[in-house]
């Protein structure tokens, strides 16, 4: 799940510090998109869509983000 992306660093890192203590599992992955460095939480993995679902509607509620939902193919 996307939950967020940020082009200030210690924003997105509160935001994720946030999410971490609420007990979700994620990230920060930094991205350069058109020479400019973007920060995105990415929570997850999940075993189910359904899973998946359910956190981003808590993120949604409870954080007042608005996250998107993207499926990789594990290898």
């Amino acid at each position: 799940v996307l939950a967020a992306t940020f082009g200030d660093e210690g924003a997105a890192a509160a935001t994720l510090q946030q999410l971490l203590d609420a007990g979700l599992d994620g990230s920060l992955v930094a991205e350069d998109r058109s020479g400019t460095l973007l920060y995105e939480i990415r929570i997850g993995p999940f075993e189910t869509m359904a899973e998946a679902e359910t956190a981003a509607e808590v993120m949604r509620q409870s954080f007042e983000l608005s996250p998107t939902l993207t499926v990789e193919n594990g290898e």
